[in-house]
C-alpha cells in the first residue's frame, strides 16, 4: 500500500470504508434476500483521508503529522508525474491519482440496511480486525503488535 497518497497523507477528499467481513455477510444476505435486477452499495463509513488517518493513527496507536495538500498542488504534481512518466520514470504520482486523491468517493448503506437488514461495524473494529490479522500472519512482530495496544 505505498500509493502517493498514503506518503502525503491528502486530506482533500475522501472515501467509503467497510470490513471486509461485512462485505462478505452483505453478499450472502443480497443472494437470500435481495430482489431480482437490485443492485445493492454495501458500504460502511464515508470519512475523509485525514479522518481515516486519525483513526488509524488512535488505533494502532503510532503518531504522525497529517498535512493538508492543496489540490492545486496535487493537480501540478499529477502534471509533473504524467511529464515524467513519458521521459521512463515511473512513480505512483500522476494526474489521474492526484485527482482521485480529491474526490469524495462516498456512498450510502441505507439500502443495503433497509433491504437485506445487514448491519455495518465501524471502521475502528475492521481497523483492530486487520492489524491482528497482520500479526496472525507474521507480517507484525511481538513488539510491534505489543506497541499497538490492540488485543489479540
Amino acid at each position: 500500500m505505498e500509493a502517493c497518497w498514503m506518503k502525503w497523507r491528502s486530506s482533500v477528499g475522501g472515501k467509503n470504508f467497510v470490513a471486509t467481513g461485512d462485505v462478505a455477510k452483505g453478499i450472502v444476505s443480497a443472494l437470500s434476500h435481495g430482489k431480482d435486477g437490485e443492485s445493492y452499495l454495501l458500504s460502511g463509513e464515508n470519512l475523509t483521508y485525514r479522518e481515516f488517518y486519525r483513526l488509524l493513527s488512535d488505533r494502532c496507536g503510532y503518531r504522525q503529522h497529517i498535512t493538508a495538500i492543496p489540490k492545486w498542488i496535487l493537480r501540478i504534481a499529477g502534471a509533473v508525474g504524467d511529464m515524467a512518466a513519458r521521459i521512463g520514470i515511473r512513480s505512483e504520482v500522476s494526474g489521474v491519482n492526484m485527482r482521485m486523491l480529491c474526490i469524495g468517493n462516498y456512498y450510502s448503506n441505507e439500502k443495503s440496511i433497509r433491504e437485506l437488514g445487514i448491519s455495518y461495524r465501524p471502521v475502528s473494529e475492521a481497523i483492530d480486525e486487520a492489524v491482528s490479522w497482520f500479526y496472525k500472519c507474521g507480517m507484525l512482530s511481538v513488539s510491534e503488535y505489543r506497541a499497538r495496544h490492540i488485543r489479540p
